[in-house]
Parts: C-alpha cells; structure tokens; sequence
C-alpha cells in the first residue's frame, strides 16, 4: 500500500522550482549585512530541512520530479557547492538548511522501499565529490552538513551490485572514497569538531560495508577504522568527562563493522569493548545520548 502523501510533502513539492530560483538569487546577492535568518531564509526551505514530515509519502513518480531540483546542475547541492562560502549567519544557515533538505529526502527512501536508479546511480559521483568539496572547503556548520548528507547518502542510497548491473554503470568506489575520509582525519585531526568526527567515522564503516567482501582494500579500510573507533572510545572512556557525541559515532562504528568484519576483533578487542560500554551506560548524561541503554526508552515497567 502506497504511503499517503502529506498535505505538507505536496506544499514542499510545489514551492520546491521556486525554492530553487529564490536560493539561487539569494547566493548570487548576498542580502545586506544586518538581515538575519528570518528575514532572509525562503520559509519552505527552513520547512524541508527541518520537519521530518516535509517528504512523507514521497514515491517513485514524485522523486522523478524532485531529484534533479535537489541533486542534478543546477539543483540544491549545485547551487550550494558553487556559492561562496560567505560567513554571513544568514547566508550560512540557508546554505546548511539545503543540504539538510537534501539528506532529509535520502533519509526517507529506505523506508518508503525506493531503490536508486539508474539516473541517481550515475549523479552518486556529483554528490559525493559535492560534499566533499563543502567539507574541504566551506565554514564548519556548512561542512559538518555537507558531511552528514554524505552520510545519508551512503546510508540510504549505495546501489546493489545488481542495481548498478542494470543500471549499465558500475558501482561507486567505496575504497576510494574512504581513503578520502581517512585522510580528512589524518590531516584535519586537530581542527575537526567532535559531530563531524562521529559522522566521519560513521560513514567509513559504512564504506567497509559497500565494498566486496573479498577485497584486501576494503578490509584494510576496515581495519583502519577498528583501530580508529577504538582509539576513540577508550580515549574518552579514560577521560574525565567523555565527549557522548564522540563516542556514539565511535561505538556505532564499532557495531558496524563487529556485523561483517568480525574476525579483525581480538577476545581481547571484544572485552574491552563491552568494558567500555558498561562504564558509558553508567555516565550520568548518557540518556541525553543515543548511548543510553534501550531500556530507558521505554520508561519503567
């Protein structure tokens, strides 16, 4: 049975061509330095990036129309990636709101059962060279979106092998873009901030997930990874007062790569970890954080 389409998802489809030309002339002439967000910032722009009901019930048909207003030249991420990086608050929160609004929309396709085709298969470079350039390059609120956004593409949107066969295009280099990520950590070790080092290594045991099993690359990828999430969460366990958003990405990695690439963990690896897990779940803030125990979501009873 088809999902029904929000009243608020079918406002977001129409205002979504104008959107566009709004955000276009707005990156192109910067408003005056004492307009802020408010009065700046298109209202169904704030709206995609920030209700999580602006793409309810989108399918098949509708992303046909949407994608390459978000994705192909000229779309969302296009316009963002070829503005300049102005530090402008207002300017800043809409270019970070675009990116939102696209990673909200990949966030939904999972769960609505849309597979990516063979037109999205072949915009997968354009994006994540878009991301990647953002992160490189633009202020850290617009980077750590341009990061998240990769994210929820890899997530939601990384083609099966039988997909990109029938596609006629092949897959996207997992390894390739993992190095990528690994060099940010190395180079930018000491300047990223702790969300964008969570999402970094989210998405790189990701990665070690896309690739063939049977590859040396890939299990390297992994490898690296392992010893990086680990580094982190007994970096932090062992520290006064641990950074709880460090260490989901650190743990959630560590979950990730514990599903296919379980012969890299030692006995040894595996009772630290559940060691360290114990000590987290003690902290008087973790159920602040998606650390918290899966019992405390549910209350008493």
């Amino acid at each position: 049975v088809r999902a029904r389409v929000s009243p608020r998802a079918m406002a977001a489809f129409a205002a979504l061509p104008g959107l566009r030309r709004d955000l276009e002339e707005l990156l192109r002439r910067p408003p005056a330095a004492g307009e802020g967000v408010e009065e700046v910032e298109p209202a169904a722009l704030r709206e995609l990036a920030t209700k999580d009901t602006a793409w309810e019930g989108v399918d098949e048909s509708q992303l046909f129309t949407i994608w390459p207003l978000l994705f192909d030249r000229g779309g969302l991420l296009d316009l963002v990636r070829n503005a300049q990086p102005h530090r402008q608050p207002a300017l800043v929160a809409c270019r970070r709101h675009a990116l939102e609004a696209c990673a909200k929309l990949l966030d939904q396709l999972p769960g609505l059962g849309i597979e990516v085709g063979e037109r999205r298969l072949e915009a997968w470079d354009g994006i994540a060279k878009g991301c990647l350039h953002l992160f490189r390059d633009d202020v850290n609120q617009v980077g750590t979106a341009a990061l998240q956004l990769l994210l929820s593409a890899v997530t939601s949107c990384w083609p099966s092998a039988a997909v990109a066969a029938a596609g006629g295009a092949g897959l996207p280099d997992a390894v390739a873009l993992a190095d990528e990520l690994l060099n940010f950590l190395k180079v930018r070790h000491s300047t990223l901030t702790d969300g964008q080092r969570s999402v970094l290594l989210r998405t790189l045991a990701l990665l070690a997930d896309c690739g063939p099993s049977d590859s040396v690359q890939v299990r390297g990828v992994a490898e690296e990874v392992k010893r990086r999430a680990l580094a982190v969460v007994q970096k932090e366990v062992n520290s006064g007062k641990p950074k709880l958003e460090l260490l989901a990405g650190a743990f959630d990695a560590t979950d990730r790569l514990l599903a296919r690439h379980a012969a890299l963990f030692s006995r040894a690896d595996l009772d630290n970890i559940y060691l360290w897990a114990c000590t987290v779940a003690l902290e008087p803030d973790v159920e602040l954080t998606r650390l918290a125990p899966r019992s405390s979501a549910g209350g008493q009873g």
